[in-house]
């Protein structure tokens, strides 16, 4: 094995993570997919050159290999760094899957919970050849400024880890164990640990799920109330209406979240996702953000698929398994698809 990176989706979480990667003492051989030939076009133009500005100041770096899938390559993934959108990573991965195997490691590094299951259920069915999986939570705040070029708006960290499930336990069979990684594991978490720029660290499954469903959580209320007033973040604590949204969203979600099984060893969850805690750590979001267009807004007005299947989407998921309301959150997602927007008064 040489090392090798390589970076399935060229957007900002994957730029900053690649650009971060360059910088340390030992950087590893890092290869970027690229899913449409015209990207290769904008590589070119930006001089094979991945930027990131940060405070108005911008670097570029370089030395990154690229490949246009569909292409004649037909070599070996050991470690991979998916950052899609969870609405195209199925289909991403099945562009790549015949290389991949047991041996490798994929890190899923995108918003909202429940793409990895559905990964396992539509490309890797079998769980003998399966790869294994590991997460990344990021809260660093990343906007595009075009293909290649990322603008670091907020500086956060990277969380990062494998859970127990992924390898037939458990967190209940065994809530201090930990998971036993293989070389393609060790050859992602090392040196995104070793980047002072991403701020990243591993930490154990248990941890890693409640760092994963606070982040679901935060989303689950920003991202799609952004869409449905059509606002920037701050806006939400300034209307009315998104407020009293907000106040009966969230102790719905946290009562899902609380009745997880998977939670039920884990000490101190009822304090952690209680609605008060909760609402206060939304807020703080929203005011550490408020200028930022939510990542849900800015596909909404691209005329993209939004991730609100992954997110509001999964917390519904959960609540149909449990026997538990969610009309909530079932309301949000319908009137995102549906276009049901609010009018915000006038200032």
């Amino acid at each position: 094995m040489n090392g090798r990176i390589h970076f399935l989706g060229v957007g900002n979480v994957a730029n900053f993570i690649a650009f971060a990667l360059a910088g340390i003492p030992k950087r590893p051989p890092m290869t970027l997919l690229l899913h449409r030939a015209d990207l290769e076009t904008s590589w070119e133009l930006r001089g094979r050159q991945i930027e990131v500005v940060t405070d108005n100041r911008s670097e570029k770096r370089s030395g990154f290999e690229v490949e246009v899938l569909g292409a004649i390559k037909d070599s070996k993934i050991r470690s991979l760094i998916v950052g899609t959108k969870t609405t195209q990573t199925v289909s991403a991965l099945s562009a790549v899957k015949t290389r991949l195997d047991s041996t490798s490691t994929i890190l899923f590094t995108q918003n909202g919970m429940g793409i990895a299951d559905e990964v396992s259920a539509k490309v890797f069915t079998d769980p003998q050849s399966r790869p294994q999986y590991l997460y990344g939570v990021v809260s660093h705040g990343l906007y595009s400024n075009g293909p290649f070029s990322t603008t670091r708006a907020g500086f956060g960290s990277i969380v990062m880890g494998g859970t127990l499930e992924d390898q037939t336990m458990t967190i209940m069979d065994n809530p201090a164990s930990r998971l036993q990684l293989g070389a393609s594991s060790t050859n992602i978490l090392e040196p995104l640990s070793s980047s002072p720029e991403l701020n990243a660290r591993e930490v154990p499954s248990t941890e890693l799920i409640q760092v994963q469903l606070e982040k679901l959580i935060v989303n689950s209320v920003i991202n799609p109330l952004t869409v449905l007033f059509n606002c920037i973040n701050g806006e939400l604590l300034k209307v009315t209406k998104a407020m009293h949204t907000i106040r009966l969203l969230l102790p719905e979600t946290c009562s899902v979240i609380r009745s997880l099984p998977e939670l039920q060893v884990i000490p101190g969850i009822n304090a952690r996702f209680s609605s008060d805690r909760m609402s206060d750590v939304v807020s703080s979001m929203i005011q550490k953000t408020a200028s930022n267009t939510s990542s849900m807004l800015q596909d909404y007005k691209a005329g993209r698929p939004t991730e609100i299947d992954f997110i509001n989407g999964y917390i519904i998921k959960r609540a149909q398994q449990l026997g538990k309301d969610c009309s909530f959150n079932t309301s949000i997602v319908r009137r995102v698809l549906n276009d049901e927007l609010e009018s915000l008064p006038p200032q």
